[in-house]
């Protein structure tokens, strides 16, 4: 499932984190990373754009960070990152800034 196509600030936002997550998991698909495809493959592509699959989406990636961040590399890391806080965004525009963070 692709990101918004609106010119919202949220869609910006998704849009980057969409192309983040794809050069990563072209990049572990690549060097075949079993353990951050493995945290990563059911939840992205998204499922359903509804806020719970960007949540999932949230925390497969949080997974990669927390049990596979040894196994890449700095660029990977900021990349990680990068994508955390894109997804990250668009839960805030769409919980209206509540405290959902885990």
């Amino acid at each position: 499932m692709n990101p918004p196509s609106d010119d919202t600030s949220e869609s910006a936002q998704a849009t980057d984190a969409f192309g983040t997550i794809q050069q990563l998991v072209e990049r572990w698909c690549d060097r075949h990373a079993l353990k951050p495809l493995r945290q990563i493959l059911p939840v992205y592509p998204l499922r359903t754009p509804h806020t719970d699959g960007w949540f999932d989406l949230y925390r497969g990636l949080k997974d990669v960070h927390v049990f596979c961040k040894a196994e890449l590399p700095p660029d990977e890391q900021e990349m990680l990152r990068t994508a955390m806080q894109g997804i990250a965004h668009v839960l805030d525009e769409r919980m209206g800034h509540t405290q959902w963070h885990v």
